[in-house]
């Protein structure tokens, strides 16, 4: 019966019928949430939600799985959308949604910090397993999520990873800036960081060298 009504809802024309809202005056009840619930998952990524979405009334606990991401989805677009709503979203969402590229690019920043605080070792395995499996866009995007806080725990198993026999160049200039961001910072361990970076460029100089005489 509810999705059925949300299914009118969503093919019914402009200007759209309203969405359910708590009665004035009165705390939303476990109605509210099970219609809710019902929603179709695309309309989550939709402006027309954004305001209850946005409400300290909206029954968040109750939104399932596909729900979730599809309001996360959104927030590539947007950053702004969900801002200041992290905290309240899943753990096992934020996860996916940095396995989706969801918090791709520089402007993602604060994001980064927010969500580097709030789980560090979730966040800490996914970026060694995306060094290994991910896109080099995925790799340069988890590389450069790295709070300046998370480096010294992380220092050595990028610096393993980027050493490695078989790495790309593109991959080893993009851990060799954050080696020598990292050494400006004068960081806990700062001259281990200082001889990546050489190593790193001398592979570099070899690799052209080597190109060069093929």
């Amino acid at each position: 019966m509810l999705r059925a009504l949300w299914q009118a809802w969503k093919e019914a024309p402009d200007p759209k019928p309203q969405l359910p809202y708590p009665q004035p005056g009165s705390a939303p009840g476990p109605e509210l949430a099970e219609a809710w619930r019902a929603a179709p998952a695309e309309l989550f990524a939709g402006p027309l939600f954004e305001p209850a979405l946005k409400a300290n009334w909206f029954p968040r606990a109750a939104l399932t799985h596909e729900q979730w991401l599809a309001w996360l989805g959104a927030f590539n677009e947007d950053r702004h959308r969900i801002e200041g709503r992290l905290q309240e979203i899943p753990d096992e969402i934020i996860m996916e949604g940095v396995r989706r590229g969801t918090f791709g690019g520089s402007r993602h920043t604060e994001q980064w910090r927010e969500l580097w605080e709030r789980i560090p070792g979730l966040l800490a395995k996914e970026t060694l397993k995306g060094l290994d499996e991910g896109t080099f866009d995925t790799r340069r995007t988890l590389l450069w999520s790295i709070p300046e806080s998370a480096w010294p725990a992380m220092l050595e198993d990028v610096a393993e990873w980027s050493l490695r026999a078989g790495r790309s160049p593109e991959d080893r200039l993009t851990v060799a800036r954050a080696m020598h961001d990292y050494v400006g910072r004068r960081q806990q361990n700062w001259e281990r960081a200082y001889e990546v970076f050489v190593e790193l460029l001398a592979l570099d100089a070899e690799k052209r060298a080597t190109d060069g005489n093929a």
